[in-house]
């Protein structure tokens, strides 16, 4: 298992490999982030302003 950078939560591989940026740092997870954020890119350290509409 892997855990996020962020807050420690461990996370699967799959989950890992799907978010976390090419150096292998995942930054953030579904535990300390919004799922909107790691769709845009929280888990790889891309910090995207969220928008209301």
């Amino acid at each position: 298992m892997r855990a996020c950078g962020n807050c420690g939560q461990q996370v699967s591989t799959e989950y890992f490999r799907v978010f976390a940026d090419n150096d292998g740092v995942l930054h953030r997870c579904q535990g300390c982030t919004s799922t909107t954020a790691m769709l845009r890119g929280a888990g790889a350290g891309v910090v995207a302003q969220e928008v209301d509409r």
